[in-house]
This record gives C-alpha cells, structure tokens and sequence, in this order.
C-alpha cells in the first residue's frame, strides 16, 4: 500500500505537486511528482519545498491511499480455431 497527497501553498492555496510514499518501507525514497512539467523541486526535504507560484511555505493536503494492482500473468493464445469435436483420450478411441 502506498500513499500519496497534493503539496499546496499556504499563502496562494494552490497544489504545485504530489508526494507519493511507502509508509511500511520509510528507508525507499518517495517519489516527488510537480504539477508544472517545466518547474522542479529542487529541495531534498519536504521542509524545504516552497511553491513555484508565490515562493510561499508548503503543506501535505488530502492524503489518500493508492492501490497497486496486482500483476495478472496471461498464457499465451493458442494458434489456430478451436476444435468443434475434441479427440477423446486414447483408451475412449479404441473400438471394442
């Protein structure tokens, strides 16, 4: 289970980003995401963070959790079309 929430401003109340985290895993690095492709955060701790707009103080808003969908293993198709009358196995075939 992961978490991730909006980073907004304080002063101008406007989400420059999402934070997305591990909370069972706080060693991994989470993954900081802007919401203006062309603008980076530069700061290595959340603290730090200032909003690209006004340069004010930033927060953690509506933290929600997010679901990972688990990995679905398909088998390759078959080629051809199915049979319509499957062949029995071979002791059913031998006439008696």
């Amino acid at each position: 289970m992961k978490l991730k929430a909006d980073i907004r401003c304080y002063l101008c109340s406007r989400v420059s980003g999402t934070l997305e985290w591990d909370p069972a895993n706080p060693a991994a690095a989470a993954t900081l995401r802007a919401r203006d492709p062309g603008h980076r955060h530069g700061a290595t701790s959340l603290d730090k963070i200032r909003c690209p707009y006004c340069g004010g103080q930033t927060y953690l808003d509506e933290i929600e959790e997010m679901r990972v969908p688990k990995p679905v293993e398909l088998f390759p198709a078959r080629r051809g079309r199915p049979r319509k009358n499957p062949l029995k196995s071979p002791i059913e075939r031998i006439p008696a």
